[in-house]
């Protein structure tokens, strides 16, 4: 069983000035392409944004108390509903997509912030 994304509209006015409804989804506010808008269809179930943040602490092997400016957000990418989950954990900042329907992780990406590399020339 396939259900349909609820999508709402916001009016956007373009750079020549003209006014145009730009297709989001109704439960997050993330914007959907029209062509994705008119025919994309949800999988009967997924995760939740808590689900999505217990598996990138999980992958991390990072607990939520040491996880800091800890944030998840509902979005798209090529197509699919995704989690995007991103946190610190000391100069560590650790960016995770999560399929939103499956779970599975597709993307990380890992960075340590305000790197010195003169910190290691002798």
């Amino acid at each position: 069983m396939k259900k349909n994304y609820i999508v709402g509209s916001i009016a956007a006015v373009t750079l020549s000035g003209m006014l145009m409804a730009v297709p989001v989804m109704a439960q997050t506010g993330a914007y959907m392409p029209p062509a994705q808008a008119a025919t994309h269809t949800a999988a009967p179930s997924g995760i939740t944004k808590d689900q999505a943040i217990d598996i990138a602490l999980k992958q991390a092997r990072v607990t939520k108390k040491n996880a800091q400016y800890l944030n998840a957000y509902q979005d798209y990418e090529d197509g699919r509903p995704t989690f995007e989950v991103k946190f610190y954990v000391g100069m560590t900042e650790y960016h995770y997509e999560i399929d939103a329907v499956t779970g599975q992780i597709f993307d990380t990406d890992i960075d340590m912030e305000d790197y010195d590399m003169d910190f290691f020339d002798d």
